[in-house]
């Protein structure tokens, strides 16, 4: 059963998805409200947004980044979801933040 972390933040990301899902323009998709509440849950969500990374690669970078401070894929990988998807799987797995 999901915990109320898991909760809000699932709630959330349907929220992000639904209200983002026509949107080309990286503003507005990482500028959401929702996005943005879920950068203010702090360091305990990033092994959901990995989680959810594993299942459907989205654009967490940014909020990893804003949460992380780290920045663990190549420039190569710039703009290519799954790529950087694999980067923060594997940046989870060595920090510690992957189960």
């Amino acid at each position: 059963m999901p915990n109320s972390l898991e909760t809000d933040f699932i709630c959330l990301k349907n929220i992000w998805i639904e209200e983002t899902k026509h949107h080309s323009s990286m503003d507005k998709i990482t500028k959401h409200p929702a996005y943005q509440s879920i950068i203010k849950m702090g360091i305990e969500v990033v092994p959901l947004i990995i989680k959810d990374l594993e299942t459907d690669p989205k654009h967490w970078g940014p909020a990893l980044f804003a949460i992380t401070g780290a920045n663990p894929f190549p420039k190569e990988h710039a703009g290519r979801i799954k790529m950087i998807a694999q980067d923060w799987i594997q940046w989870a797995k060595d920090n510690g933040y992957y189960k």
